[in-house]
Parts: structure tokens; sequence; C-alpha cells
């Protein structure tokens, strides 16, 4: 699924129902008649099955070429992967990152919405081996915090506003994390230790990264693919950890008034197309209690 979707900006999702054989999806901005960007629209086909479809080719034909961001990305044999969608405060405009095969391997990409158009695509990661799955958020200061994994390695990247992009930081051993806009640096993932359950993790910067294992699941994820789609969010100055813990329930933990987790609670699910509306029930549920967090 898409990653990342972060408000202020309304988010537009498009799900159509339709044959295998259709290839649609756009990632694209939606102006105002001028150049204020009015939403970023996600779009993807729900495939027979109940897959999803790619996210980048385009739906809207009518949509001015400028618009849309990585028109071709789902073509040829090793298709862009998905995009996650960050808002920049202090520009007032969306900044995309993903996946994307350099005919070699995977390397991160970035792309910012200026002014009229997308930039020129830029490569984050420069290497031999596969970098995936990158997820994007803006802290509340402007500061922009990529993340990624490669191996079985987590990596933090971060750019102060009017700065560049630093360096990749070994974050923990790890995969598939997930970032939200929080002051403090920190990230959520998965780890999956060689015989044993796949652990549920939080990292916080405190002088150096310290991870803290809140749940353990032998659970391979919905899609059966070995991903528990772990995420961190944050809204309202509420921070929570949502993950797929069994085939009936979502695991979530959120931060307390005291900077410590939750132990564990779970909602039901009552199959792999509740999920969403689930997620949306422990949103509601932590925005309900209003404590103020880091």
């Amino acid at each position: 699924m898409s990653r990342g979707l972060f408000e202020p900006f309304v988010v537009a999702a498009l799900i159509l129902a339709g044959s295998s054989g259709l290839c649609l999806g756009e990632v694209s901005i939606d102006c105002d008649g001028g150049e204020e960007v009015r939403s970023v629209v996600v779009m993807h086909e729900l495939l027979a099955g109940g897959e999803n479809g790619p996210p980048w080719p385009v739906f809207r034909l009518h949509v001015p070429a400028a618009w849309v961001l990585n028109a071709r990305g789902s073509e040829g044999a090793n298709p862009d992967g998905w995009p996650s969608i960050g808002w920049d405060p202090i520009a007032g405009a969306p900044e995309v990152t993903w996946a994307r095969h350099d005919g070699q391997d995977y390397e991160i990409m970035v792309s910012r919405w200026d002014v009229n158009q997308w930039t020129t695509p830029v490569a984050l990661t420069a290497n031999d081996v596969d970098d995936l799955d990158p997820d994007i958020a803006y802290a509340p200061d402007g500061t922009a915090r990529l993340t990624f994994w490669s191996g079985t390695q987590v990596f933090m990247l971060t750019r102060a506003p009017g700065s560049d992009w630093g360096q990749p930081e070994a974050v923990d051993r790890g995969e598939r994390p997930s970032v939200a806009g929080t002051q403090i640096e920190r990230l959520a993932y998965q780890r999956s230790p060689a015989g044993g359950p796949s652990e549920i993790v939080t990292a916080e910067h405190a002088g150096q990264w310290v991870p803290v294992v809140l749940a353990t699941t032998e659970f391979g994820g919905f899609d059966g693919d070995g991903s528990l789609d772990v995420r961190l969010e944050a809204q309202e100055n509420m921070v929570w950890i949502v993950w797929e813990d069994s085939p009936t329930r979502l695991g979530w933990s959120e931060l307390e008034a005291g900077g410590t987790w939750s132990t564990p609670a779970f909602e039901p699910v009552l199959d792999p197309s509740d999920e969403q509306a689930a997620r949306l029930r422990i949103k509601l549920e932590v925005l309900g209690r209003r404590s103020r967090v880091p």
C-alpha cells in the first residue's frame, strides 16, 4: 500500500475495481487554478483478488503533465516501489520518496513540488545493494526525516530547513521502517531474528539510537510476504505504533505522557479488507485521549 500520507494537505485516494489486466495508478498534485497546491492525489487500482495495482501510471489524462510525478515508474521488469509523501511546513509543498531500480539494484529517490512542477528526481543512495521502502515525514520545525532499509539494516537521513540531505545513518538491525512528524527523532520497524518471532521495535535518538522492543509475533502479515506493515503515527501531540499482529487483529501501542510505551492493545480485524478501517478505529481511540507527549 502507499505510505506516508500526511496532513495538512488533503489526500484524494481513488481505488477502482477492475480486471487484473489493467495497469493504472497516479501520483500527482491538484492545484487551485494557480500555483497553490490544494491536494496530493494518490490513485491505484484494486485488482481482482484484492491486490493493489501499480501506483504510478496516470488515471486522469486531462491533468497537465507537469502535475504528474514519475508517470512511467511502473514500467519494465523492475518497477519503482510505492511512494511515501511528506508535507514541508515551511515551503508549504509536498515531497515524495520511493525506491527506483538503476539497472543494478534499488536506490532511494526524492522529488519536491517546486512552484508549478516536480523537481527532477534525485538519488539519495548510490551503492550495490537494494535500498527499499523509504518513508518521509517532517518535524514541526521543518526538519525532514527519511528512513529506509537495506539488507538487514535500518537507516535514517535528516535534512535541516534550508540544507541538503545528510548521509544515511545506521539505526539498528531491522526492516520496513516508518517515521512520523514528531519533534523528537524516532522511528518504528520490525526485526526478524533467525529462528524466532518477529519483533516490533521503536527507536529514539537520545545522543545515540535506543531501540525498544514493544511486542513479538509469529504472524507473517496479511499479504503473506513477511511484512507486518509497522506504522509510526503522530497527530495532535499523540504518537502511536500499529502493526499486523495476527490474521484476526492489529496490535498497537501509544507513547504515554511519561515517555514510556503502553502495554500493547489489540483491535479485531474481520479480514484483510478491514485493515484500514481498523487502523482508523485505533487512531480515533488514541486521539480521544488527548494526552500531551513529546
